[in-house]
């Protein structure tokens, strides 16, 4: 093969191919993020702006990258608790959850900067057209760039960073995809539609907290959210499942203004930003590796499939991938048996955490809204099993669970029936990711087992 320009590509320019890029420059790799957005744009997104802690708090501890804040101005509030209801806010539930409502673009544009001290090269209004193919191996992209002409980058991996279209993905040859489907099916995606508002002269009570409030409106496991964005403020939306319909002279932006004006009256605030996007619902992909190339981010689908919570598996999936392209690098062969080990940190956590997480959406679609607002109302969840959900990356529900629910759920034994078959499906879940193979010579059969406890 011919020279090649850099020794790591990144598309996208989203937090994580920036927190790639950050490890490969500080490790003396040399390091290009392509992205179509004007430089001073990259990292804004349309989404909650919600971090959890736990991912922060890896990305600090490995990699000396401070914490979002109020006092850089990358952190609108510090979450200290989350909140589950049923509707309306009378049935509810919270529990300590620490984390950050940030400042997508700021904080974004502090990590390129970091990005830029360690030599990474950005080229902004930059659009990629295409991969570069060399027999077997992934060897760079097509682009165009900010004065649309016709560029190549040659590199020794690249790493698709671009988000829920997945720019690389979708053009990776069939016979480089180790047999896995990429395809995103829109049954597990997730269309939003958020505004940032700020109260007119008053302040609100949901100050260091966030809200996900199940509506038997909106078909399970959507939701609507009230995210503080620090005094006066506040992040408000509604996740809908793509293909579930609109009720008739709907839209997604109708249908939020009639979910949550009763909560906030528009007369009572301005708007400052306002928007949708689309999150993928499903288990991150099952290989996340090719000869040449990988996924990291929503392109790797790595959101957690109930929550919908992507900002912080992105940074974790950049940090492992990155560790995985440094091995690569070294040993100077780019094949995908030569990246595997990203698959195998990424299954570990939070990949098998997601696999339990996509049982449990499955699980609220088929319980439904009126169950979940009985569960609430008889506080057969409690705050230290819902803080456990959210704290603890090896949190499961076990047989002692079920036992313990029993005489909660008299007289409604229907849905000890309904809640049975889940746990022992997220038991099941969490032992198959647990054995995610240290090869690709194992990854069909995984795929097959895996498959069959997931019921997809």
């Amino acid at each position: 093969m011919s020279e090649f320009d850099f020794d790591v590509c990144v598309v996208g320019g989203g937090p994580s191919g920036i927190i790639t890029a950050i490890q490969l420059g500080r490790a003396g790799y040399s390091c290009v993020i392509l992205d179509k957005k004007p430089r001073d744009e990259i990292g804004h997104k349309n989404c909650g702006d919600a971090l959890d802690a736990k991912h922060v708090a890896i990305i600090s501890n490995h990699m000396s990258i401070a914490a979002p804040s109020l006092e850089f101005g990358d952190a609108r509030d510090i979450i200290t608790k989350v909140t589950i209801a049923a509707n309306g806010l009378k049935n509810k539930i919270t529990a300590s959850s620490p984390g950050y409502q940030v400042d997508r673009l700021k904080y974004g544009q502090r990590l390129l900067d970091i990005a830029v001290e360690n030599n990474v090269k950005i080229l902004d209004r930059s659009t990629m057209r295409g991969l570069v193919v060399e027999g077997d191996q992934i060897t760079g992209v097509r682009y165009l760039d900010s004065e649309n002409n016709n560029q190549q980058i040659r590199a020794k991996i690249t790493v698709d960073a671009s988000g829920i279209i997945g720019s690389v993905r979708k053009e990776i040859p069939d016979e480089l995809k180790n047999g896995v489907d990429y395809h995103l099916d829109k049954i597990y995606t997730i269309k939003s539609y958020r505004e940032i508002i700020e109260l007119k002269g008053t302040d609100h009570e949901f100050a260091e907290e966030i809200v996900l409030i199940y509506d038997e409106r909106i078909p399970p496991p959507g939701y609507i959210w009230i995210f503080s964005e620090g005094p006066s403020k506040l992040n408000i939306g509604i996740t809908w499942v793509k293909t579930d319909p609109y009720p008739d002279g709907k839209t997604l932006k109708s249908l939020y203004h009639e979910l949550l004006d009763p909560y906030f009256d528009p007369s009572t605030y301005k708007v400052l930003y306002a928007g949708g996007g689309t999150i993928p619902m499903r288990p991150n992909f099952d290989s996340l590796v090719f000869n040449g190339a990988v996924l990291v981010g929503d392109a790797a689908a790595v959101v957690d499939p109930t929550t919908f919570e992507g900002h912080g598996p992105a940074l974790e999936s950049g940090r492992l991938a990155a560790k995985a392209i440094i091995s690569a690098l070294e040993k100077d062969s780019y094949k995908t048996k030569d990246l595997w080990s990203y698959n195998k940190d990424f299954m570990n956590y939070p990949g098998g955490m997601h696999g339990q997480s996509f049982v449990a959406a499955k699980f609220l679609r088929s319980f439904g809204v009126k169950n979940i607002e009985f569960l609430l109302k008889r506080q057969i969840i409690n705050e230290d099993e819902l803080r456990e959900v959210f704290q603890n990356p090896d949190a499961k529900v076990g047989k002692l669970w079920i036992i313990k629910k029993v005489l909660q759920l008299f007289p409604r034994w229907d849905l000890l029936f309904k809640l049975r078959p889940f746990v022992n499906q997220i038991d099941a879940v969490a032992e198959i990711y647990s054995k995610y193979p240290v090869s690709p010579d194992g990854l069909n059969d995984w795929i097959v087992q895996r498959d069959r406890i997931l019921k997809i």
